[in-house]
């Protein structure tokens, strides 16, 4: 029985040395398309070679291993005992590329663990928490600082990467993404018209811009929120009409305060804090004006956090969130 098993180790030892030898990985990654596919035709598409091509790689795979990895017919082919087993490790460590390379960033992170975002007051604001929670479970020594910024405020401390990552309203043009940055849509919306419920207009659904020509209208302050701002002025002139502004204000919250008070109107994004203003209505403007919030952080800088983090929105959170409203 000892002599048996000595063989048998020998035997295998030799199989090792003789397969590190001569295995060539880019066929063994071949080999796990091929198997999960189980059609040459449709495997090759994915790789960008010919079927007969690979073909012949397989046939040389089984040739460099001794061992017969599948069983080949007309039009599939299944994989033997053996072939089973190969692809059981192999889709397993294949699977596990992503998570190896985030492993491998993170180990990184040394020195550059820290992040600063910045966000608008925007309803995206109250999901960031929970959104700062859960990445934190994956990458517990990342840091994270979220503060809160009017418009000019965040455009002007990315630019100076005082923040690293900023959630900014943009126009569907992307204009309020600075050259040198890049962009993800978290968010989609429109701007709205604002009113107070005892407004006649509250009645109404949607309306068109010029239904507010004769309205008092507060406005975000240009020194605090040019964009927003601009895009309100631009639409009240684009109606035939000059807005009488009777106040600005810095921040949103303090313009909804205002505006729930009643005798004022304000043209918004409808992604904007509205929920607890009671006396608040929204109506959609015929217009239809896209103002979408934008994930906004610089390109090709050497920050593995930064990586992390914006992979981390783009392919978990995200949809995540829009899988839970639906």
């Amino acid at each position: 029985m000892f002599v048996k098993y000595v063989k048998m180790m020998v035997n295998i030892s030799f199989l090792n040395s003789k397969v590190g030898k001569m295995l060539n990985y880019n066929k063994l990654y071949y080999f796990t398309i091929v198997a999960k596919m189980k059609n040459i035709t449709k495997a090759a598409e994915l790789l960008y070679i010919s079927q007969p091509a690979l073909s012949i790689h397989m046939k040389e795979f089984e040739q460099e291993l001794g061992i017969r990895l599948f069983n080949r017919q007309k039009n599939k082919i299944d994989l033997t005992p053996a072939g089973q087993i190969l692809y059981q490790r192999t889709a397993k460590f294949y699977s596990q590329i992503p998570e190896i390379l985030n492993d491998v960033k993170y180990t990184a992170l040394i020195g550059q663990s820290h992040l600063v975002i910045g966000c608008l007051g925007t309803d995206f604001i109250k999901k960031l928490p929970d959104i700062v929670s859960s990445f934190h479970e994956k990458f517990p020594k990342i840091e994270i600082d979220i503060q809160r910024m009017n418009w000019n405020q965040l455009s002007t401390a990315l630019e100076a990467d005082y923040v690293d990552i900023a959630f900014q309203l943009s126009d569907e043009k992307k204009n309020a993404v600075p050259p040198g940055f890049q962009s993800f849509t978290v968010d989609h919306g429109h701007l709205i018209a604002v009113v107070h419920k005892s407004d006649p207009l509250a009645k109404l659904d949607k309306i068109n811009i010029s239904q507010l020509k004769d309205r008092k209208f507060i406005f975000p302050d240009p020194m605090q929120e040019r964009l927003p701002h601009d895009f309100s002025q631009s639409l009240c002139r684009a109606a035939g009409f000059e807005a009488n502004i009777v106040a600005y204000y810095p921040y949103i919250e303090t313009l909804l305060m205002t505006a729930n008070l009643g005798n004022v109107v304000t043209i918004q994004s409808d992604l904007a804090p509205l929920s607890g203003f009671d006396n608040l209505r929204c109506l959609e403007l015929e217009e239809n004006i896209p103002l979408n919030i934008e994930m906004i952080w610089r390109k090709n800088i050497d920050r593995p956090a930064i990586e992390l983090f914006t992979q981390y929105i783009m392919d978990e959170a995200i949809p995540c969130i829009i899988s839970q409203t639906r």
